[in-house]
């Protein structure tokens, strides 16, 4: 084809390219930068010229952080994203099921209640959201997803009974000094919620919740992310077919236990626009939910003496590092408290 279509001269505004470094003129082809620089626009030269009018060209925006799946799974889920109390977080929900006709027995899933924003003074319990008389299950997370509130059907669906044992690394909080789940579930107790969950999810949901949040991402200006989605490599590269490629660079990180499950795609992987690097591990919670480890108690917490927790004990982390550099990953940890 003619070079000169596909190659864009910019120019007529400010150009930055790191560093504090400002440039007035750059030449882009087949979507790559071959030259910028500064003064008049070299003349003579072949392609396509935009004239920015005084307009700013950045480089491309990078999250380091974020969860492309739970991104779009949230968007479908009902949000409790600035509720003041739990009696508005319970009415959303109410709402939410009506609106959505959902069946009896159909999960409800909702995202983004904080209990420091809600005057109550106190976690949510099961026993609130009991006392909506819906036939549904239910599992709301907190703003951090670090933990979650479980009504009483729910909880009996996923076997968090009287007198259950503690996920290792999670925590089924209980009533007071009884084993009667409050209904609040901590850490590695949501991945039962997860693979419990997943089971009812079908393949084309999941890529539609990533599909979906890729496009709302790159509409925010997003180019490149840095993304935790738990057994989502094949996901990608099947959305990467159907639309003709990523609309983003994609660095996935896996968790730590895909790498025994066999879902961990090798390091240095890559498809396209997709690539994996690195593995990732949860050494404690969060402060918001008062899962993230503390040498001395939480102040003003509801909670008599609380200091978080470890998920893992020294030796299983120590182990893990090892594992990981002995595999060729990198490691990113998650790491919150003291």
């Amino acid at each position: 084809g003619n070079t000169s279509n596909n190659m864009i001269r910019f120019f007529g505004g400010r150009i930055y390219a790191g560093e504090n470094q400002f440039y007035d003129w750059m030449t882009v082809k087949d979507g790559v930068v071959v030259d910028i620089g500064k003064g008049a626009l070299p003349q003579g030269s072949e392609g396509r010229e935009i004239n920015l009018n005084g307009h700013m060209i950045l480089p491309g925006l990078q999250d380091a952080h974020i969860h492309v799946h739970s991104t779009g799974s949230m968007a479908a889920s009902v949000s409790l994203k600035g509720c003041v109390s739990i009696a508005e977080m319970t009415k959303r929900v109410d709402e939410y099921v009506r609106a959505q006709a959902l069946q009896p027995h159909e999960w409800v899933r909702g995202f983004g209640w904080d209990q420091d924003t809600m005057g109550d003074g106190r976690f949510p319990s099961r026993h609130d959201l009991d006392a909506l008389n819906l036939p549904n299950p239910m599992v709301l997370s907190r703003a951090c997803s670090h933990i979650a509130v479980v009504n009483s059907c729910g909880l009996d669906l996923l076997g968090f009974t009287p007198g259950c044992a503690d996920p290792h690394g999670g925590k089924v909080e209980r009533e007071g000094d009884t084993d009667i789940p409050s209904g609040i579930i901590c850490e590695r107790a949501l991945q039962v919620v997860a693979e419990f969950l997943e089971k009812q999810t079908t393949l084309a949901m999941r890529k539609k919740y990533i599909s979906s949040a890729l496009t709302s991402l790159v509409q925010l200006g997003l180019t490149a992310v840095q993304t935790n989605d738990e057994k989502a490599w094949d996901l990608y590269e099947d959305i990467a077919k159907e639309r003709g490629g990523l609309p983003m660079r994609v660095y996935l990180t896996p968790y730590y236990h895909e790498i025994a499950r066999g879902t961990c795609p090798a390091p240095g992987s890559h498809s396209g626009l997709l690539s994996v690097h690195r593995i990732k591990i949860l050494a404690d919670g969060s402060l918001g939910a008062e899962t993230a480890a503390l040498r001395v108690p939480y102040l003003h917490s509801a909670r008599c003496n609380h200091k978080g927790m470890l998920i893992y004990s020294n030796e299983e982390v120590t182990s893990m590092v090892r594992h990981a550099h002995e595999t060729g990953y990198r490691l990113e940890i998650h790491v919150i408290g003291d």
